[in-house]
């Protein structure tokens, strides 16, 4: 591990190198060797040197200090999103069945974003620091919707005012007296159905 700060005191301190390694001269004497790295705990936390003669081998192992950014993700009416992906770089997780989610980062300033498809979230990111840890990085999801709209006519090119035009699911619209419809949906694929009693229709091409 580069850049891991050894001291013993007195201004007699290192810095590890690329390989890890540290050397230190000291005069003679006895010694308290502390470890030191933004993010990083160390075992031994201290280690004891006395010289002479020379100490070899006076090794440390740090583990990285990772911190836990959770939240909740629900949509505008405030039920839980399922399945939202939450990413911050290559972190990423998904929302439970309570929409919740929890990441563990390491110390840094991260940007969350969160993602499903046919929803735009507000706010579109989120940005935390950690340590400490980061609660309540909540997000809310609003579904996608899109218009689909027409004119129903008869045979003679005449509006039909009350036909139901339906696209499944319980989307459904009445025409008003010009004939005119308009649906909103969200993101897929649809087969439209019109109906009003006496009327057989088809698809004006």
């Amino acid at each position: 591990l580069a850049g891991v700060t050894i001291s013993a005191g007195d201004g007699h301190l290192t810095q590890t190198d690329p390989d890890g390694r540290y050397s230190l001269e000291l005069p003679t004497g006895s010694y308290t060797l502390v470890v030191e790295k933004d993010g990083y705990s160390f075992d031994p936390a201290t280690r004891e040197v006395a010289v002479p003669p020379d100490a070899v081998d006076v090794d440390f192992t740090a583990t990285l200090l990772v911190y836990t950014v959770s939240g909740i993700v629900v949509d505008d009416t405030g039920s839980p999103l399922i399945g939202v992906m939450i990413s911050s770089g290559d972190v990423t997780t998904q929302t439970d069945t309570e929409g919740r989610y929890s990441l563990e980062l390491p110390t840094g300033v991260y940007t969350l974003t969160a993602e499903k498809e046919g929803y735009w979230f507000d706010p579109a990111t989120r940005e935390v620091t950690v340590p400490p840890d980061a609660a309540d990085v909540d997000f809310t999801g609003t579904l996608l919707v899109y218009t689909v709209s027409g004119t129903v006519v008869d045979d003679t090119g005449n509006p039909l005012a009350a036909v139901t035009v339906s696209a499944g699911n319980g989307y459904e619209t009445l025409t008003n007296s010009a004939g005119w419809y308009a649906l909103t949906l969200p993101a897929g694929t649809y087969e439209l159905s019109a109906a009003l009693a006496g009327y057989d229709f088809g698809q004006t091409p």
